[in-house]
Order: structure tokens, then sequence, then C-alpha cells
């Protein structure tokens, strides 16, 4: 059979369903939302981001964003900063609160991990991120490289 036989996009699929819902289970002892923990994740990778650029990367709508932000804010975890070169640009970081749940969020997901990959070999496990990558790195030539698009955000 193919690999489109097999159902690879539904595999990739249905694997990142199963981590993200691991996750979930994982943060929800810290009153920590789906939403709120991916927004964090991409505010902590990328200090400063917009929430234009945050919209693009959640696949959220503009408006969508706007209101988990609003949310964020008002719980404490993330707050707004006016952009030094455009009063219009709002950029987003996490609060000093939100910071320290970092090294407890990387051990969470580093567990995780380490149960994905629980059977697997140091050379298997490191050969299967490798392999991911390059799947990654050719489906953004595919969808910037290939058509021309300027690429905003490689992640």
């Amino acid at each position: 059979m193919s690999e489109l036989e097999d159902g690879f996009g539904f595999l990739i699929h249905d694997i990142a369903r199963q981590i993200t819902t691991a996750f979930d289970e994982r943060l929800k002892s810290y009153n920590m939302t789906r939403s709120n923990w991916r927004a964090i994740l991409y505010i902590w990778r990328t200090p400063g981001i917009t929430q234009t650029e945050l919209s693009d990367i959640l696949d959220l709508s503009r408006m969508g964003v706007t209101g988990l932000i609003d949310r964020m804010e008002d719980k404490g975890l993330v707050c707004r900063k006016d952009d030094a070169r455009d009063r219009r640009i709002k950029r987003i970081y996490l609060t000093e609160s939100t910071a320290e749940l970092m090294p407890l969020i990387n051990k969470l997901g580093q567990e995780l991990v380490d149960d994905l990959f629980r059977d697997f070999s140091d050379s298997d496990r490191k050969r299967t991120f490798r392999l991911l990558l390059r799947v990654k790195d050719n489906g953004f030539s595919l969808l910037y490289e290939d058509t021309g698009k300027e690429a905003k955000n490689r992640g």
C-alpha cells in the first residue's frame, strides 16, 4: 500500500490529537485550557508576538485571538504592550507569574514525549525526530518556497 492509502495525513493528525489531549490532561490540574497553553507556548517561544501572528499560528480568527488574549490578560497570564514603531500594533508577552510556570510546562511536555517514545531506543527516537523535521521542512517548501510566498513564521 502507498503512504496515502495507509492514511499518512490521518496518522499525523491522530498523533497530534492524542498528544494535545494527553497534554490537556496533564495541565488540567493547573487550570490551564488547551487554548491557554498553546498560546502561552507560542508567546514564550516568540516574546512580543503580535495578535495577528498568533492568530495565524493558532489558526484562529483575529477576533477569536483577541477574545482569547482578553481572557488570558484578565487571568494575569499575559500582557499587551504597544509596539515601539506602530501604535496600532499590540505585542503580547507572558507575565512574570506565567513565565515562572514554563519550567513546569516544559517538564510535563518532556515527560509526555518520553512516554510517547517509551519503547524506542535512543537512536530510533533521534532518527524519528530527524525524519519528522525533514517532513516539516518539505512541507514548509511546499507552502512557501515553491509558491513564492513570503514566510512569516517557520514554526
